[in-house]
């Protein structure tokens, strides 16, 4: 089984001691990030006057998210005690029961001479909508320092981080991801990040460069910060493009391949003295309805921006769709009845997020697409009006792809079925499958427009 790693931040009074694990590999100097893998008590080492000192420390108990959660089902004897026992018998033997992300400071005051770390700045990608004005503010930061990291070519990394068009502007919101960033400053021994803020004034874009330590997210004394008047002439951005971007805010951030098990389906039948019929769907005939129906467009509120037992409101959309097939009996006649619906949905939803997956509570109104055949020839296409009532649950296998889960209740608000024989009001379907988070979509639509 694979153990899970914390990040800890390990910094002494003097910067620049060397830091070593217990197999004497050298770790870095401080101050820097490094990755342990949890457990009750841990050890460093470092150099102080050439001689080695050890530190050690001791990890705290994750009952957050291992112990209390894992102990939900304990009192449903014997089958939960059972199963809670084993939980947690493997969060202590992965490592997760315990919680290694905090600071470690070495006093090495004793050191006889200062030693120079050698810094590296990052620059956090700008977005000011146009490539050549970002690309002249990068290169003119990059010439006010040295050691500069340029993210550029990491800019979709940045995206998947979160930071986008909508905290770009705003260090206090930059604050709110600095978990995951510290993954990316690990990876390239970041000491430090430039954070500029955009403010556009009448045709004229300036930068407010700001320099900023990556390891307490605290703003540094910078004499280079000078703010940069990028252009007073080439900003091409109209009223309707800038309407336009932020309304791609609106657009999934998720693509997902899902199946639906055989859905209930209730049908009225007016000319059967108006009596309801509730059937189960079997699978559609059709090849094509089948295979459009597996792909869908949703958003997902991804578990790196929470913490367990975080509650978020979420305003999304979903773009998805499912067919099958009906047998029913009006009148004494036997109807085969094909369906297949495609629908555009905009949900309201009640996220809870937990160290086992999201729950959420949403509904959700928007247009729908029928298309209904059956053995009579009875058929009809139409595009009305759907309400939908979700209970759904989510949870990452990856950093990028996860499970979904959903329980749905559909209902038209008119039948597309054009006699007067029957007419279908409402499905209930239990939907399950695969899904990619992909926030970088939003930033290729903006960088197409």
């Amino acid at each position: 089984m694979k153990r899970s790693q914390s990040l800890m931040f390990v910094d002494s009074s003097v910067h620049g001691a060397k830091i070593y694990n217990k197999g004497g590999i050298l770790l870095g100097e401080t101050p820097l990030y490094i990755k342990v893998n949890p457990d009750r008590k841990k050890s460093l080492k470092f150099l102080e006057n050439d001689e080695v000192r050890e530190q050690g420390f001791r990890c705290k108990v994750n009952w957050q998210e291992s112990v209390l959660p894992n102990l939900i089902l304990a009192p449903l004897f014997p089958v939960g005690t059972i199963l809670s026992g084993g939980f947690i018998t493997l969060d202590f033997y992965s490592g997760r029961a315990y919680n290694c992300d905090q600071d470690l400071f070495i006093d090495n005051s004793k050191e006889k001479s200062k030693i120079i770390k050698k810094e590296n700045i990052l620059i956090f990608p700008i977005f000011v909508g146009d490539e050549k004005l970002s690309d002249k503010a990068r290169s003119y930061i990059s010439q006010k320092f040295e050691n500069v990291i340029d993210l550029k070519s990491s800019k979709e990394e940045m995206l998947f981080k979160g930071i986008d068009h909508r905290n770009v502007d705003n260090i206090k919101s930059l604050r709110k991801y600095n978990h995951n960033l510290k993954e990316l400053f690990f990876d390239l021994s970041i000491t430090k990040f430039i954070f500029s803020k955009v403010v556009q004034k009448e045709n004229a874009i300036y930068l407010e460069p700001r320099l900023y330590s990556a390891f307490s997210f605290e703003e540094l004394e910078c004499t280079q910060c000078e703010t940069i008047k990028v252009t007073s002439n080439e900003i091409r951005e109209t009223g309707f493009t800038k309407t336009l971007k932020s309304a791609i805010n609106l657009l999934p951030n998720a693509f997902k391949l899902s199946g639906t098990a055989k859905p209930d389906v209730s049908f009225f039948a007016p000319s059967d003295s108006s009596t309801q019929i509730d059937l189960t769907g079997d699978y559609h005939p059709d090849s094509l309805p089948k295979v459009a129906t597996l792909i869908g467009l949703e958003s997902i509120d991804h578990p790196q921006f929470y913490r367990p037992w975080d509650f978020s409101f979420s305003f999304y959309p979903i773009f998805s769709g499912t067919a099958w097939k009906n047998s029913l009996r009006v009148q004494g006649i036997d109807y085969q009845v094909s369906i297949a619906n495609f629908y555009a949905l905009y949900n309201l939803g009640l996220v809870t997020h937990t160290p086992f997956g999201a729950f959420e509570l949403d509904i959700g109104i928007g247009p729908n697409h029928s298309v209904i055949k059956d053995n009579f020839t009875n058929n009809a296409s139409q595009t009305g009006i759907v309400s939908r009532v979700n209970l759904g649950y989510y949870a990452f296998l990856t950093d990028r792809y996860y499970f979904r889960l959903d329980f749905s209740n559909f209902n038209l608000n008119e039948s597309p079925v054009k006699n007067t024989f029957y007419k279908m009001e409402s499905w209930r379907e239990v939907s399950f499958g695969i899904g990619a988070y992909l926030p970088e979509l939003k930033s290729w639509i903006r960088d197409l427009l």
